[in-house]
Order: C-alpha cells, then structure tokens, then sequence
C-alpha cells in the first residue's frame, strides 16, 4: 500500500527499522527483563512522566485528609471504558473495597450511577479525571491497582508506590509478570476478579512489608540513576543527526535471512542426515535377519 503511494523504490518496512540510526525505546534499564540487544536501542523510560504538583486538587484533598490508614488508586487508564465493565465485576470491586473501612479508595471511572455508589460506599470516591502522577506522589498513596499500562507502571515506580496488577490486553500481561518478578506488587487475573480475591490481593499488597519496601527502593533507585532520559533523548539524536549512517552498530543477525538465523539449514541437513542413516541401519537390519532367518530354514530342511 505505500509503495502503491510512494513508488515502487520505497524501502520495505524491514529495511527501514533495521537501517535505522537508533531507536527510542520507552523502557526502563534495570525494571525491564535483562536481555541482549543492540547498541542502537536507547531505554529512556520515564522521559513522558510529569511532575507531580505540590497541591491536589480540594476534593481530592478532603479525600486524602479522611482517610485513616491511607489511600489506594484505582484506574484502568484513557482506553477502557468502565461503563460497560460487567456489574457482577464492578459489585466485586466495590464490596472488596468496602472491607477496608479505614482506606478510602479514589477510582477513575464513568459511571452512570455515581451518587448511588458513593452514598452505598462512603470509602470509595469516583472520579472521571484525575492528576494521577500528582496522587501517586502523596505520601497517604499506599497501593494502585491499575490495568499495568507501560506509563502507569512507569509513574508509580517514579511514585515508590506498589501494584495490583490486572492486566487487560496487548502489553499489559508482560508489564504484570515484570511487577511480579521485581516483587513490586502482586498479579489478579481479570477474568478471575471476585469479592474475596480482590479483597485478598489487597490484603496480602497493603499488609506485605516487601512490596513497599520494594517499591520504594526502585524510586531511589529511578532517582539516582545515571541516565537522564531527557539528556539522553538529546544527545542521541543530535549524534544522530550528525553521523545517521550507523549501520556498523546493527547485529549481524538483522542482515541474515529467516533459514540462515535460526540455522534451519544445518538443521534441515543433520535432520537428513540421521534420517538417512536410520533409514541404512532400519535396512541393514531386516537384510540381516532375513539372511539369519533364510539360512536357519535351509539347515531345518537339510535335517
């Protein structure tokens, strides 16, 4: 369809990417699961997180003010549209939630009936915007539950505070196995949500000493990091704007076909080759017992 566009000359999709000066990648260094890469992928994780303002809004005040042990965010992001969550999912939340009287619980939603559900559930305030990176920030946060959106997950690392991850769709299930994995919080399924397992995933995340303490060490951690990713997004593009010919940084796989790179030739061959020498040894086998069998029958006929 470009080249229908663009002419028959564009460069396939492929060739761009691996052709590419570098890439800006929006991840974070030492949160991310170690693997190799190339010198051309920048992490600069982070350079989208806003800076928190120093006064919430005063609803939001009054909410943080009242709550005795503190406050737990919930959002599941721009995309997903909370009015049509199943009312057995939404009545699931919302009994959890009740159970922990002494929390009060700000959740980012748009639902129809919200007079109804906060006048049955004073602990829990509904609201259809919200500064998250601000909320995140107070010292009252104690827990997200969020859908481990890669911005969310990056705001409250920033933030030091620890995750219930309920992952929906695309990336999300990958960002919920890295917040297991670093012990930052703990992991629910979205199709197995119920009072009593979101009740004790709260339970196990505000009363389990190691997620804080986790979580908070990876903010100083974010906090003192080498990497500036604002700097780091400057220098790398002006270095590539000066020198965009980077080709010698590519992985010497990025140049070699499907057969070559994953060796399915030397596999094809090795795979001929034993199949070859069974197929000789098979063979060889029945020729062997044939001539046995044929010459034990001509001694029983001579006898």
């Amino acid at each position: 369809m470009i080249k229908s566009k663009l002419g028959p000359n564009f460069p396939d999709l492929e060739e761009i990417v691996r052709n590419a000066s570098i890439a800006l990648i929006n991840s974070i260094d030492f949160i991310d699961i170690a693997r190799p890469t190339s010198r051309k992928i920048i992490n600069i994780g982070g350079l989208n997180v806003a800076q928190p303002k120093k006064i919430l809004q005063t609803d939001l005040q009054i909410v943080f003010e009242k709550a005795r042990k503190g406050v737990v965010l919930f959002s599941f992001g721009g995309i997903v549209n909370t009015r049509y969550m199943a009312e057995q999912k939404r009545n699931a939340f919302l009994e959890a939630f009740a159970r922990f009287p002494e929390y009060n619980f700000i959740w980012k939603s748009n639902f129809s009936d919200v007079q109804t559900i906060t006048q049955r559930y004073p602990n829990v305030h509904l609201v259809d915007w919200m500064d998250q990176t601000t909320i995140l920030a107070q010292p009252k946060t104690r827990a997200f539950i969020t859908h481990c959106g890669l911005n969310s997950l990056t705001e409250s690392i920033y933030a030091g505070v620890p995750l219930l991850g309920i992952p929906i769709f695309g990336d999300q299930r990958y960002n919920a196995a890295i917040i297991q994995h670093r012990e930052l919080g703990v992991y629910l399924n979205i199709e197995e949500v119920t009072e009593d397992r979101v009740y004790d995933a709260l339970e196990k995340l505000l009363h389990t000493e190691k997620y804080r303490t986790n979580a908070k060490n990876v903010k100083e951690m974010m906090r003192k990091w080498p990497k500036n990713p604002k700097e780091e997004v400057k220098k790398w593009v002006q270095f590539a704007a000066e020198f965009p010919d980077l080709t010698e940084l590519n992985i010497y796989g990025s140049e070699l076909d499907t057969i070559t790179y994953h060796n399915l030739d030397i596999i094809g061959a090795l795979f001929v080759s034993v199949a070859l020498f069974l197929a000789s040894a098979v063979k060889m086998g029945v020729a062997i017992f044939s001539f046995v069998f044929a010459a034990r029958e001509r001694k029983m006929k001579v006898q």
